[in-house]
């Protein structure tokens, strides 16, 4: 899922479903937290690569969801 779009929220609310698919993520993970921590990730990568959208992805590692981002350069 990229954010930086616009409105990011069906975006937002994608990665939470499929990371909160585990139980165990589910039960630490609450929407307003995951998307708090969401916008500090993107603001952070935003000011360290000039980006203006960031790509979300969910992996698993050993059986864990992962969020995993990378910035979005857009040539002008």
């Amino acid at each position: 899922m990229v954010v930086g779009r616009g409105d990011d929220r069906a975006a937002e609310q994608a990665l939470f479903t499929h990371l909160t698919r585990d139980p165990r993520a589910a039960a630490r993970l609450d929407a307003e937290r995951f998307r708090s921590m969401l916008q500090r990730n993107v603001a952070m990568i935003r000011e360290k690569t000039g980006c203006r959208e960031v790509f979300f992805r969910v992996v698993f590692e050993d059986g864990k969801p992962k969020l995993k981002a990378k910035a979005i350069r857009i040539p002008e």
